[in-house]
C-alpha cells in the first residue's frame, strides 16, 4: 500500500482496510492467500479460486531505513507466513533497510482484481499471474511483468505515472503477456504519447520507457494525448482516444476505433472484413474491398484495389495481376503493386504501378526483377504475397498468391 513513514503508514492503511471491506460486502467473499518472505522474495499467493479484490504495495518511511510489503484482502484477511505479520489485519513484512528484490504475486481461478503499488522508485520487480478466470491486473510506478494466463484479461501496467516517477534500472521496461483468451492491454489512464506495437518487442509505451507488449494480447486501448498502435496477425480491438491516433491493424479481422481526435485508421492487409469507426475529427481512412465504415464517421478514405485471383502465371516475360477497384471509392485506384516471396527473409518478386477505374478492374503487368526471374526459372511454382500500396501508404500484408513460372 502507499506509505512513506511508518505510523502514518499503518493509519492510511486502516482507512483502505475498512473501505474494501465495505467495498466487499456486495460482492463475492474473497478468501485468504498467503503471503511470506523468502530470500528477499515478497510472494503473495492465492489458490482459492474465488473472486478477489487484493491490493498490494512497496513503500518505506521518509528516511528509507524501513521498507514493507504490504498486502490487503477485503475479506477474510490474508494469512502470514514467513518473515510476515498481520498488522491492522494486513499482511505485511519488513525488509529493514532495502527493498525486496523482487515481488511475485500468483492468484488462481476466479475474475480477480489485482492492484499492485510502489510508493517509491525502488528497484523491485515484479511479476503478477492471474491465473484462470477473466482478471484486471494493475501495476502502478513499477516495473515488472503482467501474466494474465487463461480468460479474458485486462492488463494496465505503469498506471497513469510518467517515465520520470518510474524506477531507476538499464530496462524500466514491463512485460505484457495475455496468455489464453482475448486479452485487452489499456493505457488510457496516460497523460503522454505512447506507442504500442503486438511484436513481441521492447517497444512499446511512452517515450523511453521500453515496455514489450507481447502478441498474445489481442486489444489495446490508448489514452488522450496521441497513440500510435499496430496489431498482429490475430483479430484485434484498437482503440484511440481523444488526441491523433494512427491505428494500423495488420492481418486478420480487425476493429479500429478512432473516438476522439484526428485520427488516421489504417486497415490494409489484401483482404477484407475489417470494421472502421473513425468517431469524431478530421479522420483518414485506407481500406481494402470489403471493409465495413461506420456511415459518416471517415471524411478521407482511400479504398485498395482487390487482388481479383489467388493464381498468377508467368508468361512473355511479365505477370499479370488482376485488380479491382471497389465502387465505394471516391475517385480512381492508384498506387504501386508489388509481388515478394512467402517466408522469413521475403524478396521482391516483381513490382509496377497501377491505376484503375472506380469500379472497374484492370490486369497490370508486372515485371519480374532478377530474383523474380530466378524464382520462376523452369517452370516453378512460387508462393507469394501481393501487396497492394495505395499512394501515402506502406502496408506490411497482403494476399497470399501462387505464381506459376
Amino acid at each position: 500500500m502507499r506509505h512513506r513513514s511508518a505510523v502514518p503508514a499503518r493509519s492510511a492503511i486502516a482507512v483502505v482496510a475498512a473501505a474494501l471491506a465495505v467495498a466487499s460486502s456486495s460482492t463475492t467473499t474473497a478468501s485468504a492467500g498467503t503471503v511470506s518472505v523468502e530470500g528477499g522474495v515478497a510472494r503473495f499467493v492465492d489458490g482459492s479460486g474465488v473472486d478477489d479484490l487484493i491490493h498490494l504495495g512497496v513503500g518505506s518511511d521518509d528516511s528509507g531505513a524501513a521498507w514493507f510489503f504490504t498486502t490487503d484482502v477485503a475479506d477474510p484477511r490474508p494469512v502470514a507466513g514467513a518473515g510476515c505479520q498481520l498488522t491492522l489485519g494486513l499482511g505485511e513484512c519488513a525488509f529493514g533497510g532495502a527493498p525486496p528484490a523482487s515481488v511475485l504475486v500468483d492468484v488462481a481461478g476466479g475474475n480477480d482484481d489485482v492492484r499492485y503499488t510502489s510508493t517509491v522508485r525502488a528497484p523491485t520487480r515484479v511479476r503478477i499471474a492471474g491465473g484462470p478466470g477473466n482478471d484486471t491486473l494493475r501495476a502502478y510506478e513499477t516495473r515488472g511483468e503482467l501474466d494474465g494466463g487463461d480468460g479474458d484479461d485486462t492488463l494496465r501496467p505503469d498506471d497513469h505515472y510518467s517515465v520520470s516517477q518510474l524506477p531507476p534500472g538499464p530496462t524500466p521496461g514491463g512485460t505484457v503477456r495475455g496468455g489464453a483468451g482475448t486479452d485487452t492491454v489499456e493505457y488510457d489512464a496516460t497523460a503522454e504519447r505512447f506507442a504500442i506495437s503486438l511484436d513481441g518487442r521492447a517497444n512499446d509505451g511512452r517515450g523511453g520507457e521500453g515496455d514489450n507488449v507481447l502478441p498474445d494480447v489481442e486489444n489495446v486501448t490508448g489514452g488522450d494525448e496521441g497513440n500510435v498502435i499496430s496489431g498482429s496477425d490475430a483479430a484485434n480491438v484498437l482503440q484511440g482516444g481523444g488526441g491523433e491516433d494512427r491505428l494500423t491493424g495488420g492481418r486478420g479481422r480487425d476493429t479500429l476505433a478512432g473516438r476522439g481526435g484526428n485520427d488516421t485508421l489504417d486497415a490494409l492487409d489484401g483482404a477484407g472484413g475489417d470494421r472502421l469507426d473513425c468517431s469524431d475529427g478530421a479522420d483518414v481512412a485506407y481500406a481494402d474491398a470489403g471493409d465495413v465504415l461506420a456511415a459518416g464517421t471517415c471524411e478521407r478514405v482511400t479504398w485498395a484495389p482487390a487482388v481479383a485471383a489467388g493464381r498468377l502465371r508467368h508468361a512473355d516475360g511479365a505477370i499479370p495481376v488482376p485488380l479491382a477497384c471497389p465502387a465505394t471509392s471516391a475517385a480512381a485506384c492508384r498506387g504501386t503493386v508489388l509481388l515478394r516471396s512467402a517466408g522469413r527473409s521475403p524478396a521482391t518478386l516483381a513490382s509496377g504501378s497501377y491505376a484503375v477505374r472506380r469500379g472497374a478492374r484492370a490486369s497490370i503487368l508486372l515485371t519480374p526483377t532478377r530474383a523474380g526471374r530466378a524464382a520462376l526459372r523452369s517452370g516453378r511454382t512460387v508462393a507469394a504475397e501481393a501487396v497492394v500500396r495505395p499512394r501515402g501508404t506502406q502496408p506490411s500484408a497482403g494476399r497470399s498468391v501462387t505464381i506459376r513460372g
